[in-house]
């Protein structure tokens, strides 16, 4: 049962959790940091380009590149932070006991050992915060990142 819940929580391709998992750890991580007055942030990361490396080079070097970059993100954070693929080349992160300058330090940190490139915008919780309004704010900062 408990390897049935893993692999229905997990992305195949790259060993990050899915929306599913990823969103029902988000909700987990919200509760604990409002109950304990302690920061927690979400990323939410996009592939830059991504289309192109599909269309030039095949499908075969995308999936190389997701999985490169995946595994970067997973070994280059801490234990505590969680990787999770919500869709195509669109992941998120997140990070307990983080405030959003942090986030944005390791965030850059990460981007120089980049071998694709990528946006990011981060969120830090707010009272009141749901796991779509954190998702949400940080796809609006990660849009202001594509554009600078």
């Amino acid at each position: 049962r408990h390897r049935m819940l893993l692999e229905s929580h997990s992305d195949e391709l790259t060993g990050a959790l899915n929306r599913r998992g990823f969103e029902a750890k988000v909700g987990m991580e919200i509760r604990r940091a409002l109950r304990h007055g302690r920061p927690l942030s979400v990323v939410l990361l996009d592939l830059d380009n991504f289309k192109d490396v599909n269309d030039e080079s095949g499908h075969a070097a995308g999936d190389y590149v997701l999985k490169s970059v995946t595994g970067q993100w997973m070994s280059m954070s801490r234990s505590s932070d969680i990787v999770g693929r919500l869709g195509g080349d669109e992941f998120a992160m997140l990070l307990p006991e983080t405030d959003a300058d942090d986030a944005a330090i390791l965030m850059r940190r990460l981007r120089q050992y980049a071998n694709h490139p990528w946006s990011w915008g981060v969120a830090q919780l707010r009272q009141g915060d749901t796991v779509e309004s954190l998702l949400n704010r940080a796809d609006l900062a990660m849009y202001d990142d594509k554009r600078a």
